[in-house]
């Protein structure tokens, strides 16, 4: 079973944060959380359906109100338009694959690591 890990603008370089948040595993999930949107209270118990998964990869959350800056950050570095909830699938420090609202699913997630051929062992 993985476990969320948070991230947080903690330090002034937000940019080399993000690259370090984005190299943080050689694959993993980053998932960008607002508390107070009907529908990311719905993705994130999708994420935790993921999670439960055998060889589920590592999740890193975001909460986009309290984490502004790392989450602008990443649309930045990335260039993938921030949305929320979003679930953006990192290999080597690059998104392969990113979903956002209802389309955040335990299914859509799995098959995207599958379709990848994703190595989560």
């Amino acid at each position: 079973m993985t476990t969320f890990q948070s991230a947080t603008a903690e330090s002034n370089d937000v940019t080399e944060q993000v690259i370090d948040l984005l190299s943080r595993h050689v694959v993993h999930l980053v998932y960008k959380h607002s508390p107070t949107c009907s529908l990311s209270q719905a993705a994130i118990l999708e994420v935790y359906s993921y999670r439960e998964e055998a060889g589920a990869l590592p999740v890193t959350m975001i909460e986009v109100f309290r984490d502004r800056a790392v989450s602008d950050g990443i649309e930045y570095v990335t260039g993938v338009r921030h949305e929320s909830p979003q679930v953006l699938l990192v290999r080597g420090g690059v998104v392969q694959w990113h979903a956002s609202h209802r389309r955040v699913t335990a299914a859509a997630i799995s098959d995207a690591v599958r379709r990848l051929a994703v190595d989560v062992s």
